[in-house]
């Protein structure tokens, strides 16, 4: 809570949307996500990469451009260069009722209906 997102940059309190290797925990969902829709192994990494820059890209473009009141966009130092960063305003965040609710057969899990069951 309280850190911010760049694209691959880290500095002071501001931590990258995917990490080299793709060791992050986004990452491993976003793989996790790939190959349950049946993307070829060989393709899963880069793919994963992709995936997690469009993430970013859209978030980004919603705290800078449109305005959304839970993200907060800001130009941060991140080394040597000024880069752009975001960050979730939760106490913006509201809650709703879902309009279906999928629970995993594996795990029990109760999640906002989805058509791509990933666990």
């Amino acid at each position: 809570i309280g850190r911010w997102v760049s694209r691959e940059q880290t500095g002071i309190r501001i931590e990258p949307m995917f990490r080299e290797a793709l060791r992050s925990e986004r990452a491993f969902f976003a793989k996790k996500v790939l190959r349950q829709i049946g993307l070829d192994e060989d393709r899963v990494d880069q793919a994963a990469m992709e995936l997690l820059g469009a993430a970013f890209d859209s978030l980004l473009d919603g705290a800078r451009v449109r305005g959304l009141n839970w993200l907060e966009h800001d130009s941060k130092i991140a080394g040597t260069a000024r880069v752009d960063v975001f960050r979730i305003v939760f106490k913006n965040l509201r809650l709703r009722k879902p309009l279906s609710l999928f629970q995993s057969r594996i795990t029990g899990a109760v999640w906002p209906g989805s058509r791509l069951r990933t666990g």
